[in-house]
């Protein structure tokens, strides 16, 4: 019987060492995605609304959320509403235009502007919705506390047709279901 050989030192070191490498990568690469998702979604318009939608869509498809279990559904439309609300308070072109419609003076248009303040060791962004005119001129705005209800609310409204909506596409598709109307 020969004795099996031991792996050495060096081979060792080098193993320990490249899997410290990789933990090290995973975790700047789990830094890096916050960083990202965190500058996506406070200064590009329509990325927090993308996102938000993208992961809401993946949950009710994963745990087959729809309206025959309505109370699961409406809790789980609620917390989409609630998160949207914090996390897209920004908005996007699309979800601002009704805000646009309903409070902008004639010719004007609404722009979001950023306003960031650094104090006691952390930094505060708060969104400032105005109406410019052609000329770049301000010509009035709307508070923030009608911005964020009115946010709920868009939100909510999206969150109920994502819910009907995936809870009716999910039976229909599947390996080898007919889901097609009948051709005619």
């Amino acid at each position: 019987m020969t004795p099996q050989r031991q792996p050495g030192r060096l081979r060792t070191a080098l193993t320990i060492f490249g899997g410290f490498l990789l933990l090290l990568a995973g975790l700047g690469a789990i830094a890096g995605g916050i960083f990202v998702a965190f500058n996506g979604m406070v200064f590009l318009d329509g990325f927090a609304s993308c996102l938000l939608l993208a992961v809401f869509v993946l949950l009710l498809w994963k745990f087959r959320l729809n309206w025959n279990g309505p109370t699961t559904a409406s809790i789980a439309v609620c917390l989409f509403a609630f998160f949207g609300m914090l996390m897209d308070s920004r908005g996007n072109t699309l979800y601002n235009a009704p805000l646009q419609w309903l409070f902008a003076p004639a010719g004007a248009t609404l722009a979001v502007d950023e306003i960031i303040s650094h104090g006691g060791g952390s930094t505060g962004i708060n969104y400032d919705f105005v109406f410019v005119d052609a000329s770049g001129s301000k010509v009035g705005g709307i508070s923030s506390w009608i911005v964020m209800p009115f946010r709920l609310l868009e939100y909510l409204v999206l969150g109920s047709l994502l819910v009907a909506l995936v809870g009716w596409l999910r039976p229909r598709i599947r390996r080898g279901a007919d889901w097609l109307p009948p051709p005619g």
